[in-house]
């Protein structure tokens, strides 16, 4: 045998020792390991995978670009990277859809910032505020029975929808009715989700690390805010004070779900549940949708529009929330006194002439104006005033109620401030 052969030979019986070596270090080492990291490690590794098998070829896809571009007009480079934005949006949602956990929270908050995300990826996370795939019904009411105590979920509840309303990064929300009728809203804790995003910090850590690492001290942040959501008990009391707080300031203005004592867990909170309302953004965007089309317009058209004046600096002055205030009640008025004179005619002459059919009610436009001058009042009242604020008060968390109130909802970020630190 020749010495090659020989060096070869002793080469390969090394690396066979050497992997057997690796795997059974390894293997002992997840072993004597504690539950709750040998729970980590298993989940980290899958979702480190499937993380890196796709971000990392886009990676170097906006890599490959940046360099070959060099030099070139901004034009140029810009229309290059708005290409693969276009590109690679869809893909990036795919994966938040697919991994969720910390991803959902992420894509949430680069959907918001519209200042450094490119319009093609903010667009496509837009969804991620009201669309969150769920997870099964029967999964969710095992959660809750063992969160409450309970054998089975009729022991507190009447009715429970298996159908999730809503799903956000940890949790989803159930309507249910308790067993005096009460309607309510059960919030619920994916299982493992806190493993999950442990996991997920530290890879995406490493992304941060190597595409923008000037970000990692914010993003430490970031760990340390959602890391805190996780025991729903601890969001139960924050919710609790800021009931007390806020409802005896503005209970005409605003709504706070009040969380039901003795049906909370650390995975399972039970609140109060906030009839009929829908995302403020989305009401404002179908009213503004009604008004565009009356005059042959679309939504976009308006709000490209509107853009281009503010770039110029030709803005249109926006009417006062007194001024809206004013039209709203004119409306109200002419919808009443006109239904008023129907009704008369149909209980006098009706039954001789026939009846008419009533006005269709003027639906009043939403005084966005008070609507904004309410929340910077109720957000800055929580935090210069009572020390205790919604740290995560983004889009989906406003509600537009039936009323003309917002509802706000989902406390599980809530930060204090003491006096010295509010002055």
């Amino acid at each position: 045998m020749s010495t090659t052969r020989k060096v070869l030979s002793v080469l390969k019986a090394g690396a066979k020792w050497g992997l057997v070596a690796s795997t059974v270090g390894l293997g002992a080492y997840y072993i004597t390991r504690p539950e709750d990291q040998r729970k980590m490690i298993k989940i980290g590794t899958s979702r480190y995978y499937t993380f890196w098998s796709t971000m990392l070829p886009i990676f170097a896809h906006y890599k490959y670009t940046s360099w070959y571009y060099k030099g070139m007009p901004d034009e140029v480079v810009d229309q290059k990277f708005n290409e693969l934005h276009g590109k690679y949006a869809q893909d990036v949602l795919d994966l938040i859809l697919k991994m969720r956990g910390l991803y959902i929270k992420m894509g949430q908050v680069a959907a918001t910032r519209t200042d450094f995300t490119p319009k093609p990826y903010a667009d496509k996370l837009k969804i991620l505020f009201d669309a969150v795939p769920s997870s099964p019904g029967s999964e969710m009411r095992q959660i809750v029975c063992d969160g409450l105590g309970i054998e089975k979920i009729e022991d507190k509840f009447s009715w429970f929808n298996d159908k999730a309303i809503g799903a956000a990064s940890i949790s989803q929300v159930h309507e249910a009715k308790l067993l005096d009728g009460t309607d309510v809203v059960v919030k619920i804790q994916y299982p493992d989700v806190k493993y999950i995003c442990k996991a997920d910090f530290q890879v995406a850590k490493q992304f941060v690390r190597i595409v923008m690492p000037e970000a990692l001290s914010a993003f430490d942040e970031i760990e340390k805010q959602l890391m805190s959501e996780f025991d729903f008990v601890r969001e139960g009391n924050s919710l609790e004070k800021i009931y007390n707080n806020i409802m005896p300031n503005y209970s005409d203005s605003v709504v706070v779900p009040r969380p039901f004592p003795g049906l909370v867990s650390k995975d399972v909170l039970v609140m109060e549940k906030l009839h009929d309302g829908v995302k403020l953004v989305d009401g404002i965007i179908e009213q503004y949708t009604s008004i565009a089309k009356a005059n042959g317009l679309t939504f976009d058209d308006v709000k490209d529009r509107a853009i281009k004046e503010m770039k110029e600096g030709k803005a249109r002055k926006m009417p006062s929330a007194w001024q809206i205030w004013l039209y709203v009640q004119y409306l109200r008025t002419k919808n009443t006194v006109a239904n008023c004179g129907i009704m008369l005619y149909n209980v006098l002459f009706g039954q001789y002439f026939g009846k008419k059919t009533y006005y269709e009610k003027i639906k009043p436009p939403i005084n966005h104006i008070h609507l904004i001058d309410t929340l910077v009042k109720v957000h800055g009242h929580e935090i210069f005033v009572d020390g205790v604020f919604n740290a995560d008060s983004h889009p989906g968390n406003i509600l537009l109620l039936p009323s003309g109130k917002l509802g706000l909802i989902d406390y599980g970020q809530v930060k204090e401030l003491n006096k010295e630190q509010r002055k």
